[in-house]
């Protein structure tokens, strides 16, 4: 009755302003592509002309459609809303965040911290009636030191400075150089000459969230990930990168790059590509393609065999 009811007001009421879905929304084309022709595919002269639907016939279709069509978003829309309304209903994952941040804090490898942080996450998914075991492992333990930084000309000034998870210290006397300025990997390349024997400093600005396109963070944090690499490779002796934030008041971000450290011990690495999901066998043996020396290489090999 209920639903009859809310179905009725729907239809009586005057068409609202159509939604606007942003695109990093809707760009979800490697899932649940239909398995007829699509209206696209249909030939113009052979499609008769109608109305644009309302927005109550556009719901229903969305909660009509079969199985395994549609975008994420239209297949998931309905499960999705639920997961949101019990989430803004519902405090405690915040509240277990809030101690986690508060009284525990950062998490790195191998630290203190790390073994507190496992252990009480593992007594609280007990009492939500999770089975849960903790084991042993082998991690990088990396210990951060004291960190400063000087601008000494054409004005002397302090700068408020973060070391990134993973680096290494510079010598007893501390590094003197110029600094080179990129703002993206094709710059850096055609300074490849200015940056031996320079500090590289990456001025690439997060762009802020909109709606169309979400969040820039993965935009700017690659230089995060691999800009001391990359600057060292064309003989640079330090990288200095701004904080991967769209807001900040001398507020430093920290992270970690990995891609050469892990290099160092014999991994091999690999980019993979950008796939939004992983969901076929086709989707697999892209990815495998790019990184065929690794455990999931070697699996996705296995299923071919």
């Amino acid at each position: 009755m209920r639903r009859a009811l809310l179905l009725l007001v729907i239809g009586c009421a005057p068409a609202p302003a159509p939604h606007h879905v942003p695109a990093w929304v809707s760009d979800t084309k490697s899932y649940g592509s239909p398995s007829g022709p699509s209206a696209a595919s249909v030939p113009s002269a052979a499609a008769p002309a109608v109305p644009a639907p309302s927005a109550a016939a556009s719901a229903a279709a969305i909660a009509t459609a079969p199985a395994g069509r549609g975008t994420l978003a239209t297949r998931y829309r309905e499960q999705v809303d639920k997961i949101v309304t019990t989430a803004h209903n519902d405090r405690d994952a915040f509240r277990k965040l809030a101690h986690l941040t508060d009284h525990i804090g950062h998490r790195l490898a191998g630290s203190h911290e790390l073994d507190l942080a496992i252990a009480w996450a593992a007594r609280v998914m007990k009492e939500d009636g999770l089975e849960v075991r903790t084991e042993k492992v082998m991690v990088p333990h990396w210990v951060r030191g004291a960190e400063s930084a000087e601008l000494v000309a054409p004005v002397a000034r302090s700068l408020h400075v973060l070391g990134l998870g993973g680096t290494v210290g510079t010598p007893k006397g501390g590094i003197t150089a110029p600094v080179v300025v990129v703002h993206s990997w094709a710059e850096l390349e055609a300074k490849a000459s200015e940056v031996k024997g320079a500090v590289v400093l990456y001025d690439v600005a997060m762009p802020k969230w909109t709606e169309d396109k979400g969040a820039g963070y993965g935009e700017v944090v690659q230089y995060r990930g691999q800009g001391a690499s990359r600057a060292a490779k064309l003989g640079a002796v330090a990288m200095l990168l701004r904080s991967v934030t769209s807001h900040s008041l001398s507020t430093p971000h920290t992270g970690a790059f990995q891609r050469a450290r892990m290099a160092e011990l014999g991994l091999k690495p690999a980019i993979l590509p950008p796939l939004l999901d992983v969901d076929t066998y086709a989707d697999a043996r892209a990815v495998a393609a790019v990184a065929p020396d690794t455990h999931f290489g070697h699996a996705v090999e296995g299923l071919a065999a």
